[in-house]
């Protein structure tokens, strides 16, 4: 029997993209991170990132996994910039 049935999620191919596409950007800024020296950077880049994914409303009559895919790139962006 598949496990898949007892999940209570409706798009789970979508749910598992977002749940590996979350858990590289966290890598990756981690990583990033792990270079500087500039705590007040640190706090900045953190600070950006609850602000963008866990602050700022989420609109329900939009798909969530298009909301969330969105701001990471917006984010990625910024952060591009930011940490280089």
């Amino acid at each position: 029997m598949k496990v898949k049935k007892w999940l209570d999620t409706p798009d789970l191919k979508k749910n598992e993209k977002y749940i590996c596409a979350w858990h590289y950007f966290l890598l990756e800024v981690q990583e990033k991170l792990s270079r500087t020296v500039d705590e007040d950077k640190v706090k900045k880049v953190n600070m950006f990132i609850l602000q963008s994914f866990y602050l700022e409303m989420y609109h329900k009559e939009e798909d969530f996994y298009s909301q969330f895919d969105s701001r990471l790139h917006k984010v990625k962006e910024s952060l591009r910039l930011l940490l280089g």
